[in-house]
């Protein structure tokens, strides 16, 4: 994290000595002048959809100066390759940004997009003639906003008002503050540290921990299981009437531990407390639960029966969650995934079953093999 904030009111940061690729170089924004600066990639699927959308907006709005900058990237000549098949479909200004500060992954994650609290990509800005930062978003979502900015109608002090708002009412800031406690923990090797820091920061701002207790949850599976069930048990007490999903989320994090480690120390007390948490028999099953959230739960009860070495019980619940896949639609991939679940569950009930005695007979004598 940098040390400032981005939010929209604020004075715009300023733009990187980036090498521009396509279009009219922009090096600072110009009074008088609306600019959209968007940071894009190559990679990025969802960038690549939106470039048909930008080009019309700029067509639609020559007034405005549309700077597209390709962020974490490796080879510029990649970028220049795509930006020169792409066209007249990409109609507006396009440059490569600058690396420095590598820590932050170059110019603009580290002047815009983290100070903004924005991990991902595409992510647009709009800079008003007088150089303040006017809106902040998916570009996609811009073109409610754009024309107010560009003829002057738009409400700044308003817009800035309601950004600080859904700040607060997201715990966007909370939230992030807290990844990066956890993340400095976490490349230290400090565990321990990174359930102190999610706890630091739950009674600095208690409603964080609706959000963000299952990722402490996730830490204490890694090192401490008991109190890893207890920390469960207290989600669901805290927030499970609130949250109908919470059961599940709790028994997919215990399953992932169980499948990352199928011999865990505490398999069977970890199994255990799954069957617990979502119930293991069809009557225990919610009345308004989906199709989708059935094949979970189903899936979770599989693992941890085949963890609490039920074999059998294991695959009448693989075979459901193979059933409610399907009626989910769930891709073939995931399906087949839950087959192989189900063909592991049915190997280790084969193997148990006893085998069917050989009768050998030898003259007049008999016997079995």
């Amino acid at each position: 994290m940098t040390q400032t904030e981005l939010l929209v009111g604020d004075p715009a940061p300023a733009l990187p000595p980036a090498t521009f690729l396509k279009g009219t170089p922009v090096s600072a924004f110009e009074p008088g002048h609306v600019y959209v600066v968007e940071c894009w990639a190559t990679w990025c699927g969802p960038c690549r959809t939106t470039i048909p959308h930008l080009t019309q907006m700029q067509k639609d709005h020559p007034e405005a100066r549309f700077v597209a900058v390709a962020v974490w990237e490796d080879n510029i000549e990649d970028v220049r390759s795509f930006v020169a098949e792409q066209g007249e479909a990409m109609s507006y200004a396009v440059a490569y940004d600058v690396a420095e500060p590598a820590a932050s992954g170059g110019w603009m994650p580290h002047h815009w997009l983290l100070p903004a609290y924005r991990n991902g990509i595409p992510t647009a800005f709009i800079v008003d003639r007088a150089g303040r930062v006017a809106w902040i978003g998916h570009p996609v979502g811009m073109e409610d906003v754009l024309p107010a900015i560009v003829d002057g109608s738009f409400d700044l002090p308003a817009a800035a008002e309601r950004y600080a708002g859904w700040m607060r009412e997201s715990l966007t800031r909370e939230k992030a503050h807290l990844q990066a406690a956890v993340q400095g923990c976490l490349k230290a090797g400090d565990r321990a540290g990174a359930v102190r820091a999610y706890d630091a920061a739950f009674a600095a701002c208690p409603r964080l921990e609706a959000e963000a207790g299952l990722n402490k949850l996730r830490q204490l599976l890694s090192h401490n299981g008991a109190a890893a069930l207890d920390y469960g048990s207290r989600l669901l007490a805290s927030f499970g009437s609130d949250h109908p999903y919470l059961k599940r989320a709790i028994a997919s994090e215990v399953v992932a531990t169980l499948e990352q480690n199928a011999g865990h120390p505490q398999r069977q007390t970890f199994a255990r407390f799954v069957v617990d948490v979502v119930g293991g028999g069809e009557a225990e099953r919610p009345e308004d639960e989906d199709a989708f959230e059935a094949c979970m739960r189903a899936r979770c009860l599989a693992v941890a029966f085949l963890s609490d070495d039920r074999p059998a019980a294991a695959l009448r619940q693989a075979e459901a969650a193979i059933a409610q896949g399907r009626a989910a639609d769930l891709n073939e991939g995931a399906i087949h995934r839950l087959q192989s679940l189900a063909d592991r569950c049915a190997g280790v009930v084969a193997s148990q079953q006893p085998k069917t005695p050989t009768v050998v007979c030898e003259g007049d004598v008999c016997r079995i093999a």
